[in-house]
């Protein structure tokens, strides 16, 4: 199963230096070690403004997609590795500046993201695949600051959190995973109003994590996992009903469950029935 991140990278001035060389390192990581063929990137970075600086799947060219290229010939033994389309150069020009526009950030990538899979999901009926399934792709938005939002002009922190509860039917469609990072007590304050309480609905998997290596490792776990991470919330998500009046067996069949009856309790005073046909003689001595 292929994979799509959208990385939503906070690049105002207080991310200098350590930190997001830290992200530059766990991005580049993310790319040349957990990614696979076929998989997408897209990266949006906010200061006071936001910036689509590898745009979503659904617009990138097939020279930004990861693509599999022979290992160095003359290295037989090295693994085969991936053409990452120049996202390395990309990543390493990010530069830090400005204020503050977490929510416009955040607005701007998840639409995006709905977009995508939306096109996705056409593209899929117009094959004439079933409409219900799932598409085979796993989608992962992931957030990453160290302050309060003080820029946004068109999101607050309500909206963010209303549309990660209430994403839209598009979001059952499909695999979908967020992970937000909040780096220093600005950052915990910025989320503060989104996680104030557990989210209940939509995207209730939703994660928070304070350091970045952990986010960026939540990450490259569903990307390189995401068949049994997959598996692991039908699971968790399946409910098993039971009925005190129809005593049935609940036999798994693969994911899905089946009902079966189970066998009535013979009676000890019930007597055989009579065989049909003639009454044989007894046997003479």
């Amino acid at each position: 199963m292929k994979s799509h991140v959208t990385i939503v990278l906070d690049v105002s001035g207080s991310m200098a230096g350590h930190r997001l060389d830290t992200a530059k390192r766990e991005m580049k990581a993310l790319v040349n070690t957990a990614m696979k063929p076929g998989d997408s990137i897209s990266i949006v970075t906010f200061h006071d403004d936001v910036a689509t600086v590898v745009p979503p799947p659904s617009l990138l060219k097939e020279g930004n997609r990861l693509t599999k290229w022979a290992p160095n010939p003359s290295q037989t033994k090295r693994p085969a590795q991936f053409s990452n389309g120049g996202l390395d150069s990309t990543i390493d020009g990010i530069q830090t500046r400005g204020t503050t526009a977490l929510y416009d950030a955040f607005r701007r990538s998840f639409d995006g993201l709905k977009a995508a899979v939306e096109q996705d999901l056409q593209a899929k009926q117009a094959k004439g695949k079933a409409e219900k399934q799932k598409l085979s792709r796993t989608y992962q938005l992931f957030v990453l600051t160290d302050g309060e939002d003080n820029a946004s002009t068109g999101t607050n922190a309500d909206q963010v959190r209303a549309m990660l509860e209430h994403p839209g039917g598009w979001a059952a469609k499909c695999h979908f995973h967020t992970t937000f990072v909040a780096i220093g007590e600005e950052g915990k304050r910025a989320l503060a109003p989104i996680f104030k309480q557990p989210l209940e609905a939509g995207l209730k998997h939703a994660k928070l994590e304070y350091d970045i290596t952990e986010g960026f490792r939540r990450v490259s776990e569903v990307v390189t996992t995401v068949k049994e991470v997959i598996e692991v919330q039908v699971v968790s998500t399946k409910k098993v009903e039971s009925s005190s009046t129809k005593q049935d067996t609940i036999v798994s069949t693969g994911g899905k469950s089946s009902r079966s009856p189970s066998p009535k309790p013979r009676s000890s005073s019930s007597s055989p029935k009579p065989q049909s046909g003639k009454a044989s003689s007894p046997k003479k001595p």
